[in-house]
């Protein structure tokens, strides 16, 4: 069998198998553009928050960490209103674990009546029933693990929001409105294949939808090699036509070619969102590195300071976090309005970024066998750290090592953490991923009307070749089931009708236009 007809054989059936899919897909990117999967964001969350009741708090942070009998230090502190009384929170190796602030008791498992209570604070109305689950179609993800299991409580609004309580701190950790629940179905949950009984197998759902989107490239690519073979833009078939074909197919092939393009590097960037193979995986901050710019992890001594004198000094703090910078130890208390950074030793509380000499001379611990090659404070972002990611905190002062990596450490001058870090790996991730498959490389990075105009134009093309391909592919099964029942004209008719063009291709004669039109009647 010579290369064209099997290059068409394979694309015929990838078709038919995938083109469901690649319709999906283009059509489900547009719905993420203006509702993306559901979560609760740190602002959203600080504002329901109740105040923490400052005088309350009777007991040591250390005091609380030794009555849930675990050795080390916690890799994470807060203490917020849980919803009266003030809550310890600690982020151990099994997840989050919370000890009440006025009495050092580790708090129970949260019951359904707490979460309710819980999810009645925050909401501010009436709450249904809670319901104990492990995670839903909502919670699927790691972000979530050290939370779990999980609490699902309706409120009694006209957005039917939905929120989750954690089982282990009784903090409200997730949101979601029926808008956002219907729209993901054919936004987030169908484009991600993010359906909840294998997202749970989180290396088989891995492994599909790497498969799913390199078959999907090779239908592409066999597509795009016979659209070209199959073009005349010189020697042009009868009638002055380009293409060979009529109807569907003429649409499918001259709809291919233009959307080739767009549609590869989509599929191609969709593929290595995966990190396959271990390439373009991106790069966050380690455990290691945050730990060597805090200047190692909080002491038992800085654990040991009452944190109710200094929080009743400020009005509305919703919660406050332990913090190690530039060798002491920081209350971060966040309010609706700003962040003040207090001191454990009892000094005056901060406002306003760390200056940067301050921050620099931080920076070097980071990566002690290498120097820093540059640094620069960064209020609108460059192009691998910018705004249209949303969380992240400006202004930063980005510090690039002269290291094997490349590394580059975006630093918070509100909190004095990192923000970010980037290196090679990351890089590569921003250029294969977030410009190919989001665009928003310069300059649409900088014009998100126009960034999303061109993401909509290019993908009502990609789901019209999808489409035409969805037709062609339900006409072609309909034949052969008509094959298979003994119409055996009308297959020989659709079996050879490309071998018949393809024979007049090859003696360099113009052949009729053929009809790909189905002959219903």
């Amino acid at each position: 069998m010579r290369l064209p007809r099997l290059l068409h054989l394979a694309h015929r059936w990838l078709g038919i198998a995938l083109g469901l899919q690649i319709l999906l897909w283009f059509a489900s990117g547009v719905v993420m553009l203006y509702l993306p999967f559901p979560e609760l964001t740190a602002a959203e969350r600080l504002q329901h928050l109740r105040p923490i009741p400052a005088a309350s708090v009777s007991v040591s942070p250390w005091q609380a960490w030794s009555a849930l009998g675990l050795h080390g230090n916690p890799d994470e502190l807060r203490l917020t209103a849980a919803p009266q009384r003030p809550a310890y929170h600690f982020l151990a190796e099994d997840g989050w674990r919370s000890v009440w602030a006025d009495t050092g008791e580790p708090r129970a498992p949260v019951s359904a009546t707490d979460a309710e209570a819980a999810a009645r604070s925050f909401a501010a109305m009436p709450v249904g029933a809670a319901t104990e689950l492990t995670q839903d179609q909502w919670t699927l993800g790691r972000s979530l693990d050290p939370y779990r299991p999980l609490y699902r409580v309706p409120v009694g609004d006209a957005a039917a929001t939905e929120l989750y309580v954690s089982a282990r701190t009784g903090e409200v950790v997730r949101d979601t409105t029926a808008v956002e629940r219907f729209w993901n179905w054919p936004g987030s949950i169908v484009h991600w294949v993010y359906f909840s009984p294998l997202r749970t197998h989180a290396e088989l759902w891995r492994q599909l939808v790497l498969w799913l989107s390199a078959a999907a490239g090779l239908l592409v690519l066999t597509g795009t090699w016979l659209g070209v073979q199959r073009l005349r833009l010189r020697r042009r078939y009868p009638g002055g036509r380009a293409t060979p074909y009529l109807g569907w197919k003429r649409w499918h092939h001259l709809g291919g070619l233009a959307a080739a393009l767009c549609t590869l590097t989509w599929l191609l960037s969709g593929w290595l969102s995966l990190a396959p193979f271990g390439w373009a995986k991106g790069s966050a901050p380690s455990r290691e590195d945050r730990l060597a710019l805090a200047d190692g992890p909080l002491q038992r001594e800085e654990l040991a300071t009452l944190p109710g004198p200094l929080i009743a000094r400020h009005t509305d703090v919703r919660e406050a976090r332990w913090q190690r910078f530039d060798g002491r130890a920081l209350l971060l208390l966040h309010r609706p309005d700003h962040l003040l950074r207090q001191p454990l030793d009892g000094g005056a509380a901060e406002t306003g970024p760390i200056p940067v000499a301050t921050m620099l001379a931080a920076a070097p611990r980071l990566r002690r066998d290498d120097r820093i090659r540059d640094a620069a404070r960064l209020d609108a972002g460059d192009n691998y750290y910018y705004r249209q990611h949303p969380g992240l905190p400006f202004p930063v002062l980005r510090v690039r090592f002269d290291d094997a990596a490349n590394n580059a450490f975006y630093l918070d001058l509100a909190t004095g953490r990192i923000a970010a870090r980037l290196d090679d790996d990351g890089r590569r991730h921003r250029w294969l991923f977030n410009a190919l498959h989001r665009l928003d490389f310069p300059p649409l990075d900088s014009s998100r009307p126009l960034r999303y105009a061109l993401v909509i134009a290019l993908s009502a093309l990609g789901a019209a070749l999808g489409a035409s391909g969805c037709v062609l592919s339900w006409r072609r099964i309909r034949r052969h089931r008509r094959s298979a029942a003994g119409n055996s004209n009308t297959y020989a008719y659709s079996s050879n009708t490309h071998a018949y063009g393809y024979a007049y291709r090859r003696s360099g004669i113009d052949a009729p236009a053929i009809d790909t039109r189905e002959r219903e009647s």
